[in-house]
Protein backbone atom coordinates (compact mmCIF):
# COMPACT_ATOMS: atom_id res chain seq x y z
CA UNK A 1 0.00 0.00 0.00
CA UNK A 2 1.17 3.27 -0.96
CA UNK A 3 1.77 5.60 1.89
CA UNK A 4 0.18 8.51 0.75
CA UNK A 5 -1.53 9.64 -2.50
CA UNK A 6 -1.23 13.54 -1.59
CA UNK A 7 -0.77 14.65 1.64
CA UNK A 8 -3.06 14.10 3.92
CA UNK A 9 -5.20 11.37 1.85
CA UNK A 10 -4.73 8.05 1.93
CA UNK A 11 -5.79 4.89 -0.86
CA UNK A 12 -8.30 2.50 1.32
CA UNK A 13 -8.73 -1.23 -0.73
CA UNK A 14 -12.18 -2.51 -0.58
CA UNK A 15 -12.93 -5.53 -2.05
CA UNK A 16 -16.46 -6.89 -2.78
CA UNK A 17 -18.29 -9.23 -1.59
CA UNK A 18 -18.67 -12.49 -3.53
CA UNK A 19 -19.53 -12.06 -7.02
CA UNK A 20 -19.61 -13.36 -10.66
CA UNK A 21 -18.94 -10.84 -12.33
CA UNK A 22 -15.38 -10.11 -13.58
CA UNK A 23 -16.00 -6.32 -13.09
CA UNK A 24 -17.16 -7.12 -10.18
CA UNK A 25 -14.17 -8.95 -8.88
CA UNK A 26 -11.87 -6.16 -9.23
CA UNK A 27 -10.73 -4.03 -6.37
CA UNK A 28 -12.14 -0.69 -5.97
CA UNK A 29 -10.36 2.28 -4.88
CA UNK A 30 -11.19 5.29 -3.12
CA UNK A 31 -9.28 8.17 -1.69
CA UNK A 32 -10.58 8.84 1.66
CA UNK A 33 -9.54 12.00 4.28
CA UNK A 34 -6.96 10.26 7.14
CA UNK A 35 -8.39 10.49 9.73
CA UNK A 36 -6.23 13.10 11.64
CA UNK A 37 -7.63 15.31 8.68
CA UNK A 38 -10.73 14.89 9.78
CA UNK A 39 -9.83 15.83 13.41
CA UNK A 40 -8.37 19.34 12.29
CA UNK A 41 -11.50 19.76 10.60
CA UNK A 42 -13.60 18.78 13.39
CA UNK A 43 -11.24 21.06 15.74
CA UNK A 44 -11.88 23.86 13.29
CA UNK A 45 -15.38 23.91 13.50
CA UNK A 46 -15.33 23.46 17.29
CA UNK A 47 -13.18 26.14 17.74
CA UNK A 48 -15.18 28.41 15.38
CA UNK A 49 -18.74 27.47 17.59
CA UNK A 50 -17.06 28.29 20.29
CA UNK A 51 -15.71 31.81 19.39
CA UNK A 52 -18.72 32.89 18.02
CA UNK A 53 -20.55 31.65 20.89
CA UNK A 54 -18.07 34.08 23.46
CA UNK A 55 -18.58 36.76 21.25
CA UNK A 56 -22.10 36.51 21.37
CA UNK A 57 -21.92 36.22 25.15
CA UNK A 58 -19.59 39.13 25.60
CA UNK A 59 -22.47 41.61 23.54
CA UNK A 60 -24.90 40.50 25.88
CA UNK A 61 -22.53 41.26 29.06
CA UNK A 62 -22.40 44.78 26.68
CA UNK A 63 -25.76 45.53 26.24
CA UNK A 64 -26.71 44.21 30.35
CA UNK A 65 -24.02 46.63 31.52
CA UNK A 66 -25.85 49.55 28.88
CA UNK A 67 -28.83 48.61 31.04
CA UNK A 68 -28.00 48.37 34.35
CA UNK A 69 -26.28 51.97 33.86
CA UNK A 70 -29.30 53.57 32.54
CA UNK A 71 -31.34 51.71 35.55
CA UNK A 72 -28.75 53.56 37.66
CA UNK A 73 -28.76 57.11 36.51
CA UNK A 74 -32.70 56.64 36.30
CA UNK A 75 -32.95 55.60 40.11
CA UNK A 76 -30.89 58.39 40.95
CA UNK A 77 -33.07 61.47 38.84
CA UNK A 78 -35.57 59.63 40.65
CA UNK A 79 -33.92 60.42 43.76
CA UNK A 80 -33.40 63.90 43.04
CA UNK A 81 -36.84 64.70 41.80
CA UNK A 82 -37.79 62.74 45.28
CA UNK A 83 -35.82 65.69 46.89
CA UNK A 84 -37.47 68.75 44.76
CA UNK A 85 -40.62 67.85 45.73
CA UNK A 86 -39.87 67.20 49.09
CA UNK A 87 -38.03 71.34 48.74
CA UNK A 88 -41.07 72.43 47.49
CA UNK A 89 -43.40 71.26 49.96
CA UNK A 90 -41.04 72.99 52.33
CA UNK A 91 -41.20 75.90 50.25
CA UNK A 92 -45.37 75.98 50.33
CA UNK A 93 -45.54 75.63 53.75
CA UNK A 94 -43.19 78.40 54.53
CA UNK A 95 -45.11 80.64 52.23
CA UNK A 96 -48.20 79.92 53.64
CA UNK A 97 -47.42 80.49 57.25
CA UNK A 98 -45.82 83.81 56.03
CA UNK A 99 -49.01 84.80 54.25
CA UNK A 100 -51.10 83.81 57.36
CA UNK A 101 -52.70 86.72 59.32
CA UNK A 102 -50.74 86.62 62.25
CA UNK A 103 -46.91 86.42 60.35
CA UNK A 104 -48.63 89.65 58.29
CA UNK A 105 -49.16 91.23 61.42
CA UNK A 106 -45.63 90.68 63.20
CA UNK A 107 -44.18 91.68 59.90
CA UNK A 108 -46.60 94.79 59.89
CA UNK A 109 -45.70 95.92 63.39
CA UNK A 110 -42.28 94.83 63.97
CA UNK A 111 -40.87 95.49 60.88
CA UNK A 112 -42.79 98.29 59.18
CA UNK A 113 -43.31 99.99 62.49
CA UNK A 114 -47.54 99.82 61.85
CA UNK A 115 -49.92 100.76 64.80
CA UNK A 116 -53.48 98.79 65.28
CA UNK A 117 -55.70 101.88 65.61
CA UNK A 118 -57.23 101.59 69.28
CA UNK A 119 -60.56 102.97 68.20
CA UNK A 120 -62.07 101.89 65.10
CA UNK A 121 -62.89 105.13 62.69
CA UNK A 122 -65.90 105.38 60.27
CA UNK A 123 -65.29 107.04 56.42
CA UNK A 124 -68.39 108.93 55.45
CA UNK A 125 -69.07 109.73 51.42
CA UNK A 126 -71.93 111.43 50.50
CA UNK A 127 -74.34 109.68 47.72
CA UNK A 128 -73.02 112.12 45.05
CA UNK A 129 -69.40 110.36 45.87
CA UNK A 130 -70.48 106.73 45.48
CA UNK A 131 -72.59 107.74 42.10
CA UNK A 132 -69.74 109.81 40.48
CA UNK A 133 -66.85 106.89 41.59
CA UNK A 134 -69.64 104.10 39.81
CA UNK A 135 -70.65 105.73 37.16
CA UNK A 136 -66.90 107.17 35.74
CA UNK A 137 -64.26 104.72 34.42
CA UNK A 138 -60.72 105.02 33.64
CA UNK A 139 -61.80 106.28 30.06
CA UNK A 140 -64.44 109.03 31.15
CA UNK A 141 -62.06 110.44 33.96
CA UNK A 142 -59.08 110.78 31.60
CA UNK A 143 -61.12 112.65 29.00
CA UNK A 144 -62.18 115.10 31.51
CA UNK A 145 -59.15 115.73 32.97
CA UNK A 146 -60.16 114.15 36.57
CA UNK A 147 -57.66 111.60 37.74
CA UNK A 148 -58.16 109.02 40.82
CA UNK A 149 -56.31 111.63 42.92
CA UNK A 150 -59.07 113.97 42.24
CA UNK A 151 -61.58 111.43 43.40
CA UNK A 152 -59.75 110.55 46.28
CA UNK A 153 -59.27 114.19 47.26
CA UNK A 154 -63.66 114.01 47.27
CA UNK A 155 -63.50 111.00 49.40
CA UNK A 156 -61.28 112.23 52.12
CA UNK A 157 -63.41 114.76 52.52
CA UNK A 158 -66.45 114.58 55.44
Amino acid sequence: MSPAVAPGLRVVLRTPAVSHSTEDTRAQLRVVPERSEIGHRLVGVTTLLGVTALMVMLGLALFHNMLARGQYELSSLDAEVQVERNNLLDRRFQLESLSAPGEVELVARGALGLEAPVDPIDVVVSADVIRLVSSADDAVLNDRGEGWITLKTLLSDP
